[in-house]
């Protein structure tokens, strides 16, 4: 398998080269020709020249398109030429933007808008804005970045632009999703797929799917992501878009190694690599190269990743690339983190840092910063771990990142938990959970369960860890994370263990050890066969102890994890002396001696001696015996005073971290003794408190006696103005019997008039079956069978359109009698729309159109199961009648603090706002037919209006006529 994987990368790599020296050819002979026009130009041509050089130049050396860019300004600027001038500017911007440089891109890019205020230049504009906001979103400006997309939205509005518009809202809505607002991050992409199916655009659909198909994947729904980045994918295939088509397998192969499916990532990776090698983009070339060093990181395949990132590294440092540098710098340090060489991490981390500095990218400053506390956490380097990771927290704040500012938390807990301040500790993780619950990040959610999982199994506490293990569980089987989902099982068997239920815990380390094979998680699966020699030694079951722990030797001999192997061999040694396999035994605990000694693992050492003093002093060899155990006592004292040194440092940690309470504490006492001082004032002025009290008492005495006297005078004119009211009443009564009356005689005659609209309704399905079965029926043998099975589809159809307003009929008619019974349970969302999108599914195909629900499979609410079950259907035979063949219905349910919001979105016909305001109407009849000529009466709305309005909920709709409608209602929570 690996022998065809290189063979395979290495074809991919020599067809690749051949393709780049011929684009290399190719862009050399178009740069040739140009020089030659220079040296042979005008000077009033030169600028025009020297712009196309700058541009020729981008995409292959930003540095000399910015020189070429540099040229042009400065000679067209002495020639004064207006149009050769404007265009140098936007090459610098552009040549600025492409080395990652976007403070200089921004103010060259507002220089050219400058240049082109007073001209008709919209759409030059509207580039320029997106690109604008494009730079303050690099630079972590979000509110910046949102006033420029704004700009451009408004503007490809005014002109009319639906692809510019499409553009602009889909840039607000990556805006959005970075904020973690991924509610209006999805309403803002929907808005922009109506905008680009309205335009026809097949470049600008395909971009707004694959941003759709990004929120799902960010948001852990693997499975609605794929769905439409392989929409995406397609069309750009369509239109031949390569470097489009290249950046979707791109991220699909991201998508796979989320998933824990590696060899897919790799697949998909490779595909994406192949495409930009044989169109010769270097720097996409170097971002395929780093994605796959990515899946090789995750896979615990350290040299793999280390070779595809300095490959990656090579490219971009070629380019002078300098933000591309940092990351490809900051994934090498991973890869050293992961090793335990911590040195080289930090000098790569700092690289990294020195590097995004330069750029100025503060949300990537904040993540290599708290990369950088890791690793000093690593070092037991509590300090600087804290210092760090502060640093990191600080500027999350001032960006507002909600999702990075829980992970921050998360790690000053870590700290808080290695230095025994436990209950801090769960204080951060708990602030952790609830922003991530807020922001319903699954993927990071199930991550700090985990954690706290882990300091609940520190403290012994193995219920608790339970519980936070199993919820962690939950939510990444929800996600599909196989890694994550075996390191969830791993922990459930070990906590089994240890609450005594050893058959659940040989099932739980089973199922991780499998996941973990499955997906080539080898370091997982020595983890695991380790748990599992554990489990079998803790009851005596020495010869499947022994069989795992010598599973683990060899794996861990073929991964180089000098640790496991160390570990593994001491124990399989213990098992074989009690055995009685003496030479076998010893050979294993002196080569685990030996390892530790290599690794300088003082633990290992300690333990490797003793069970060698054991040995030796059970058979007598008191002079071997008394050395090993001299050896082992020098070794505990090591550790002993280690520890030691270890809990000084900690306790001047806690020092250090407790210092601002302290200082807290100390501001609070002289609080204190300023409100001592603030009592013996007050205490002078109590005697003039207790006079003003005094005065206050003989007021009150004397309002009584006024009150009394009064009383009796009000009373006699209270009881003249009770008979008054009394007759008003009666006048009011009669007066509402009046209005009642005619009310009811209008209320009569509008449903005269809608029976009258129902009857013309039903009246023509009925004409239609009638007609076409009497049809059939005369010239039955003239047909051919075919012939035959689309009338009988025509009869099923107006069957199909007759019974659903029956139902609909019927249902209507049980409410206005009062016979249809209100009874709220509590329900599963998810499983009442799945059934009714499986009721709707050969409609649905019928138009090729894909109904998708994004709503939790744990969501519930308080409903009446018949009268929702009737609002969804309705709503959604809606959506697909009036939406276009080949669009997508969304379902999807935001649960608020008092109520949760449902959402149907289509890309069909829309509304107009003249009849929206006829829609939920009895009294007016408003129908319209499909996209492919379906019948509606109406009656649907109007049963979902009253149905609605039963659970306390409003409903109501948003559309465009030509833009899809979405149809919102509220069930309230309680």
């Amino acid at each position: 398998m690996i022998r065809a994987l290189k063979y395979k990368f290495n074809l991919i790599i020599l067809v690749s080269i051949i393709a780049i020296i011929n684009t290399s050819f190719a862009q050399k002979s178009k740069t040739d020709s140009l020089n030659l026009q220079l040296s042979k130009a005008l000077e009033e041509d030169k600028p025009a020249i020297l712009n196309s050089l700058s541009e020729a130049f981008l995409f292959d050396d930003a540095n000399v398109s910015l020189t070429y860019a540099g040229k042009a300004l400065e000679l067209s600027k002495e020639l004064n030429q207006k149009k050769d001038y404007t265009n140098a500017l936007f090459n610098i911007a552009e040549a600025y933007f492409e080395l990652a440089r976007y403070q200089p891109a921004i103010e060259y890019y507002l220089k050219t808008l400058e240049d082109i205020s007073e001209d008709k230049f919209n759409l030059k504009k509207i580039d320029i804005l997106n690109k604008i906001g494009h730079c303050e979103k690099y630079l972590s400006n979000y509110d910046s970045a949102f006033q420029y997309y704004q700009k451009a939205l408004n503007l490809s509005t005014t002109e009319n632009k639906e692809a510019l518009k499409a553009e602009s809202l889909n840039n607000l809505g990556v805006l959005f999703k970075l904020k973690g607002n991924y509610y209006e991050s999805f309403q803002l992409h929907n808005k922009a797929l109506a905008s680009a199916n309205f335009s026809g655009d097949i470049n600008e659909i395909s971009n707004t799917l694959n941003y759709i198909g990004s929120l799902y994947w960010v948001t852990s729904k693997y499975d609605s992501s794929l769905i439409f980045y392989e929409k995406s994918l397609q069309l750009k295939r369509d239109i031949n878009d390569y470097i489009g088509e290249a950046l979707i397998l791109s991220n699909i192969g991201v998508l796979y190694k989320d998933k824990g499916e590696f060899q897919k990532a790799i697949d998909y990776h490779s595909k994406s690599l192949e495409i930009k090698q044989r169109i010769g983009n270097k720097k996409e070339i170097a971002s395929s190269l780093n994605n796959i060093g990515s899946v090789y990181l995750k896979n615990n395949n350290a040299a793999k990743a280390l070779e595809f990132y300095n490959r990656s590294l090579e490219i971009r440092l070629r380019l002078n690339d300098i933000s591309e540098v940092a990351q490809s710098q900051n994934n090498i340090a991973l890869v050293y983190r992961n090793l335990g060489e911590y040195n080289n991490a930090l000098d790569y981390f700092h690289q990294s840092l020195n590097n995004l500095k330069k750029v100025g990218n503060n949300s990537l400053i904040a993540n290599c910063l708290n990369q950088i506390g890791s690793i000093y956490l690593k070092l037991n380097q509590y300090d600087l771990a804290l210092e760090n990771y502060l640093n990191s927290l600080k500027i999350r704040q001032e960006l507002k990142d909600q999702v990075q500012i829980a992970a921050s938390l998360n790690n000053i807990g870590i700290i808080y938990e290695e230095i025994g301040n436990y209950e801090k500790a769960l204080d951060y993780y708990t602030k952790s959970l609830n922003i991530k619950t807020n922001i319903t990040d699954n993927k990071e959610l199930a991550n700090t369960l985990h954690i706290i999982g882990n300091l609940f199994f520190k403290l012994k506490k193995y219920q608790e860890a339970l519980d936070k293990y199993t919820q962690a569980l939950v939510l990444r089987e929800k996600i599909g994370d196989k890694m994550s989902i075996a390191a969830s099982l791993k922990s459930l068997g070990n906590v089994y263990l240890e609450l005594g239920d050893k058959s659940k815990s040989l099932i739980y380390l089973n199922e991780s050890l499998k996941i973990r094979d499955e997906i080539g998680d080898a370091k997982g699966v020595n983890e695991v066969l380790n748990d599992i020699g554990n489990y079998y030694l803790s009851f005596s079951n020495y010869d499947l102890a022994l069989e795992s722990f010598l599973k683990t030797i060899k794996l861990a001999e073929k991964t180089g994890d000098k640790y496991l192997t160390a570990l593994a061999c001491r124990k399989a040694g213990e098992i074989y002396l009690k055995k009685g396999n003496i030479n076998e035994g010893l050979n294993l605990i002196l080569r685990s001696l030996e390892i530790g000694q290599e690794i300088e693992h003082l633990e290992m050492i300690k333990n490797a001696y003793y069970s060698l003093f054991q040995h030796y002093n059970k058979f007598g060899n008191k002079d071997k015996a008394l050395l090993n155990y001299i050896n082992y006592s020098v070794i505990k004292d090591s550790i002993f005073a280690q520890v030691n040194d270890q809990r000084i440092l900690e306790t001047q940690m806690k020092f250090e971290i407790e210092k601002s309470q302290t200082e807290l504490s100390r501001i609070e006492d002289e609080i204190n003794e300023l409100t001592s001082e603030k009592k013996i004032k007050d205490l002078e002025l109590q005697k003039q408190k207790n006079l003003r009290d005094l005065l206050i008492i003989i007021s009150f005495l004397s309002t009584i006696s006024i009150i009394l006297i009064l009383r009796s005078f009000l009373l006699k004119r209270r009881t003249n103005r009770l008979l008054k009211d009394k007759i008003n009443e009666i006048n009011n009564s009669n007066k509402l019997l009046i209005e009642s009356e005619s009310n009811l005689k209008i209320l009569n005659a509008t449903k005269d008039k809608f029976f009258s609209i129902i009857a013309h309704d039903i009246k023509n399905p009925f004409n239609a079956l009638y007609g076409l079965t009497d049809f059939v029926s005369k010239n039955f043998d003239t047909y051919s069978p075919q012939e035959i099975k689309n009338y009988f589809d025509l009869i099923h159809n107006s069957a199909e359109e007759l019974l659903e307003l029956l139902e609909n009929l019927l249902h209507w008619s049980r409410t206005q009698r009062g016979k249809m019974e209100f009874h709220p349970i509590l329900l599963n969302l998810n499983d009442i729309v799945q059934k009714i999108i499986s009721l709707q599914k050969i409609s649905a195909d019928k138009k090729n159109i894909k109904i998708v629900s994004s709503i939790e499979p744990s969501l519930n609410i308080i409903a009446d199961p018949d009268m929702i079950t009737a609002i969804f259907r309705n709503l959604i035979s809606n959506a697909v009648k009036f939406s276009y063949p080949s669009c997508v219905v969304i379902i999807m349910a935001e649960k608020g603090s008092q109520s949760t919001v449902v959402s149907i979105i289509d890309s069909g016909v829309g509304i107009s706002e003249q009849d929206i305001e006829k829609l939920f109407r009895i009294d007016v009849h408003y129908s319209t037919s499909g996209t492919s000529e379906e019948q509606g009466s109406g009656l649907g709305l109007i049963l979902c209006h009253e149905f609605v309005e039963k659970h306390n909920g409003k409903i109501w709709v948003e559309s465009e006529l030509n833009k899809g409608s979405t149809f919102k209602f509220t069930i309230p929570n309680n």
